[in-house]
């Protein structure tokens, strides 16, 4: 992680234009205070892009760009569905040709797995920066060309030095299901926070008396998740989710 916060503070200082990349879904989780108070002391110019947009409802959108006035200059985007990379690339163009240089350097920060190198491929215009859903994918500096004059730093994602939250971190997916010391917890809060959306994915309703593992129990049985003796394999379900929810396919439509 001292790696990561080294590569980062060069990115912070040599670039021109910084972009902070956050997810749709769980936008206040996803800003990175301590990145945003680096970026302000530096006086450099910065974007918030809202990427999953695709993710949630055009209302939800709307609702929030009117009640925060923080995020009243982000984008929304989604790279997977090509929504709203031509208003970022207008936007980024708009910054550029108010700097004093010929060459542009575009940081694009924010949590692992946030879809940092997703943007950069949707601003170039092809697979230039290697993508992946498991968190901590990129783990090098990486310098991008978009156009002859504009260039984009390819970063891996950074979690605050004395944040220790997973259940945060699997929500965000910044820490991968398989590495989670108490996933029925990460799963409690997903239940707490979009169990509607759960059920409809999953083609399922829940009681209001089922605590979590009795909603993993169902979940474990029409899927056919069991141990021997048939035994509902909760655990396993219970990594099938969050992994569901990390890559997009639980949304919150």
């Amino acid at each position: 992680m001292s790696n990561f916060w080294r590569i980062v503070n060069r990115v912070l200082y040599e670039s021109d234009i910084l972009l902070i990349v956050l997810d749709a879904r769980l936008i206040d989780e996803t800003r990175n205070v301590e990145l945003e108070q680096k970026i302000s002391k530096l006086k450099k110019k910065q974007l918030l892009v809202i990427n999953k947009s695709d993710l949630v409802s055009i209302h939800y959108l709307r609702g929030v760009k009117r009640s925060n006035f923080e995020l009243s200059n982000s984008v929304f985007l989604s790279c997977r569905k090509h929504m709203g990379t031509a208003i970022l690339r207008e936007k980024i163009f708009e910054i550029a040709k108010d700097l004093p240089t010929a060459l542009v350097k575009i940081g694009v920060l924010g949590y692992p797995n946030t879809g940092k190198s997703s943007v950069i491929n949707a601003m170039c215009g092809r697979k230039a920066a290697s993508v992946s859903p498991e968190s901590g994918h990129t783990r090098s500096l990486k310098l991008i060309k978009m156009t002859s004059h504009i260039y984009f730093f390819d970063t891996p994602g950074v979690i605050p030095f004395l944040e220790k939250d997973e259940v945060k971190h699997a929500l965000i997916a910044s820490k991968n299901p398989a590495e989670l010391k108490n996933p029925l917890m990460v799963v409690d809060e997903l239940f707490r926070l979009a169990e509607v959306y759960i059920e409809k994915f999953y083609k399922i309703k829940f009681d209001k008396k089922d605590d979590v593992e009795a909603k993993l129990t169902k979940l474990a049985v029409k899927f056919g998740k069991l141990k021997k003796g048939g035994i509902p394999d909760i655990e396993t379900m219970s990594l099938i989710v969050i992994r569901d929810w990390q890559t997009g396919k639980i949304s919150l439509i």
